[in-house]
């Protein structure tokens, strides 16, 4: 019993720590915070926005919009603005033992797209 104990406790610890970058995927539809999110904003013109997590650089979430663009604009080319920005996110816990506020800070690209042709 003991084995399997530390053998829990172990890979516990393993993928605790391994972490994962925000997978590319709509915001909100894997159970991770961010993701992206676009809005059309005439014919062929869109805002983009890709928000990271702790695990994400700035240089997966710029593939992640330009990933974005690219199917947006349909394998078209595209003419794009970019601007990369952070949020805060703020995260109360409790416990019988302990209570605390965590903050954390993510990149984000925020960019418009606009398709040729």
């Amino acid at each position: 019993m003991n084995k399997v104990k530390t053998l829990a406790v172990f890979a516990t610890a393993i993928l605790t720590l391994s972490g994962c970058a925000v997978p590319y995927a709509k915001k909100g539809t894997q159970g991770y915070k961010g993701g992206f999110e676009d809005k059309e904003l005439e014919p062929g013109r869109y805002a983009i926005e890709v928000e990271g997590n702790g695990f994400t650089s700035y240089e997966v979430a710029e593939q992640y919009f330009y990933k974005r663009a690219g199917e947006l604009c349909a394998g078209k080319t595209y003419k794009h603005t970019l601007t990369r920005t952070t949020t805060q996110h703020t995260n109360f816990y409790f416990t019988p033992q302990l209570s605390g506020v965590t903050q954390h800070v993510f990149p984000v690209v925020i960019g418009e797209v606009t398709c040729d042709g």
